[in-house]
């Protein structure tokens, strides 16, 4: 479950959610988790008003699968060689955005620098 913060004044659902959403619904593929509901629930009592995403339900993620392989301090991501890959998933599109060659405006909400683009970084308005 994803749980997502509505701030009471905006009183709107964030950018990325409504993306998350959209991509997740749109995609059926075997290697994509799976969005299988999603939920509302207004707040009374604080400002914040919550949205849920129920996701496909996974025992466990690769960051915690490469953790429970680290019995030796020298095995790292790049020694391990998959042979049967049965149930991977890729998750987490809140910055996905679906193509349109006429839509090309830039997202401003991006978490981690390493991922952003350089023309987000220089304040270009449009890609490309």
């Amino acid at each position: 479950m994803l749980e997502i913060h509505m701030q009471e004044e905006k009183n709107e659902l964030p950018a990325t959610a409504v993306r998350e959403i959209t991509v997740l619904k749109s995609i059926q593929h075997e290697n994509i988790i799976k969005l299988n509901h999603v939920a509302f629930e207004p707040s009374y009592t604080s400002r914040c008003n919550h949205l849920y995403l129920y996701l496909e339900i996974f025992p466990i993620d690769l960051k915690r699968y490469m953790n429970a392989l680290r019995s030796n301090e020298r095995l790292s991501p790049r020694l391990v060689k998959l042979i049967k890959i049965d149930y991977l998933r890729l998750a987490d599109f809140g910055l996905a955005r679906q193509c349109h060659m006429t839509e090309r405006t830039l997202t401003h909400e991006v978490v981690t620098l390493w991922y952003c683009p350089p023309e987000l970084l220089l304040n270009a308005p449009t890609y490309g």
